[in-house]
C-alpha cells in the first residue's frame, strides 16, 4: 500500500514473542481474539493503530505510538498466553541470574590478558 507523501505506515509491534507469533500457530486463533490486538498486513498492533500516520509521528523503530504502547505492555501479567509455551528461539524477557561469586577484582584479575588487551585497543 503507498502512503501519501508525508505520510509513512506503521510497522507495527516490534516485541519478539508477538512478532513470532504467526498464521497457522496454535496461539494465533488466541491472540486474534484478544480485544487489544489487531493482525493486519503480516503484522501484530494495538486495535487503535492508525496504520498510516505522519512521518514526524513514528518512532525510531517505525511504530505509532498505540504500537510503541503495546510493546511497553507485553508482560507476563497482561499477556500471559505469551510466556507459556513460546517457539524455540524467543528470547526470554526475564533476566537470568548468574551465580558468579567471584569480586570485581577478581574477574579482572582472571581475565587479565583480556583486560589489557581491551585497555591497549583504547589507547
Amino acid at each position: 500500500m503507498q502512503c501519501p507523501r508525508g505520510y509513512a505506515c506503521c510497522g507495527g509491534s516490534q516485541h519478539a514473542r508477538l512478532k513470532a507469533v504467526r498464521k497457522g500457530d496454535d496461539l494465533f486463533s488466541e491472540l486474534v481474539e484478544d480485544e487489544r490486538l489487531n493482525f493486519f498486513q503480516e503484522a501484530w498492533r494495538h486495535k487503535d493503530c492508525p496504520y498510516m500516520c505522519m512521518t514526524i509521528n513514528l518512532d525510531g523503530k517505525g511504530r505509532c505510538k498505540k504500537c510503541k504502547t503495546l510493546d511497553t505492555n507485553i508482560k507476563p501479567t497482561r499477556f500471559p498466553m505469551l510466556f507459556d509455551g513460546v517457539p524455540a528461539g524467543v528470547p526470554s524477557d526475564e533476566a537470568e541470574e548468574v551465580e558468579d561469586r567471584r569480586t570485581i577484582s577478581e574477574a579482572v584479575i582472571e581475565d587479565e590478558e583480556k583486560f589489557r588487551g581491551r585497555i591497549i585497543l583504547h589507547l
